[in-house]
Formats: structure tokens, sequence, C-alpha cells
């Protein structure tokens, strides 16, 4: 860049915050490999397939675990879901490449402390609460995928009572 082109200012252009509220992420590990999902709630999303906000889950190696949220038979790895003042039950899968032991843990949890987040087992039939168990070791098998029920209850539809958001 030649020097007339250059501009300098003493202005920082940095964002006001360094996270995004109302995000879960989850993580697993396992055979080697390791998969995130991320679901995250906004004013401006809908229950079904958002093209400005959700993400379609694309597969990597086959060995790798796949986890992914559905809308339907629609896999997503992003899922931008509206404000709801109910229960708020999302289909989570994982899908794997080689039968064995599997963590899926909280990489990440923005939202309010009254916001109860957890992971139901439809195999074992076990719901776990996310909050105080941030970390679950289980073995998978290669043939059922659709195990588990993402819950999401409590004051996600009370937007009033969220910090403002002064952009990010």
């Amino acid at each position: 860049i030649p020097n007339t082109a250059r501009a300098h200012t003493s202005t920082n252009f940095l964002k006001s915050k360094g996270y995004v509220t109302d995000l879960l992420v989850l993580n697993v590990e396992g055979n080697g490999f390791s998969d995130k999902t991320y679901i995250h709630f906004s004013q401006d999303a809908t229950n079904n397939f958002d093209k400005e906000f959700d993400a379609y889950k694309l597969s990597g190696v086959s060995a790798a675990p796949q986890l992914y949220t559905r809308i339907g038979e629609t896999k997503l790895s992003i899922n931008e879901l509206p404000y709801s003042a109910e229960e708020i039950t999302i289909p989570l899968s994982l899908k794997v490449g080689q039968d064995g032991e599997y963590t899926i843990s909280v990489a990440q949890n923005s939202f309010w402390e009254t916001v109860d987040i957890a992971l139901k087992d439809l195999e074992s039939q076990i719901t776990y609460d996310l909050k105080t168990q941030t970390q679950l070791t289980f073995n998978q098998s290669t043939t059922n995928p659709d195990r588990f029920l993402l819950l999401i209850n409590g004051a996600t539809g009370i937007e009033e009572n969220k910090p403002e958001d002064d952009g990010i």
C-alpha cells in the first residue's frame, strides 16, 4: 500500500464484547477426532432452516464423530432458533465411524443462570443437567446416531432480562 493510501488514527477498531449471549457449543471427542455443534437463540430466527443464520452439517472424515442437530431430516452444524417461554426440544445426533467410547462436553454456555439445559440419552433414558455435569462419557455404536435430545427450559423468552447488546 503506498503511503498516500494509508490512514492513521488513534481510534481502536475493537469489538465492545468478546462473547455471544444465548449460545451453547457442544463438543464431541472420540476415535482420535473431535467435532462441534452450535445452538444459538435470536429474535430474528425461525424454527425452520434460516439461510441467514443456520448452517448445514458437512460430513468430514468417515471415522470422525459427527455431532449435529436436526430440523426434520435436515442436519445442522449451526442451529439458530427463536426465543421461547416454552421448553425447547432439539434432536441431537451423533454419527460415529467406529463403535467405542466418546465424550460430549459443553465447550461454551452463555445462557443466563435461570435457563436449564439438559441432555436426554434416549438409549439409557437418563437426563443429564449440562449446567452441573459439563462432560459425559459413554459408549456409542455406529447403528443409532439419533440417540439424544437437547432440552432447553427457562427464561429464553424473556428478552428484557438479557444484557444490552452493544454489537459484536
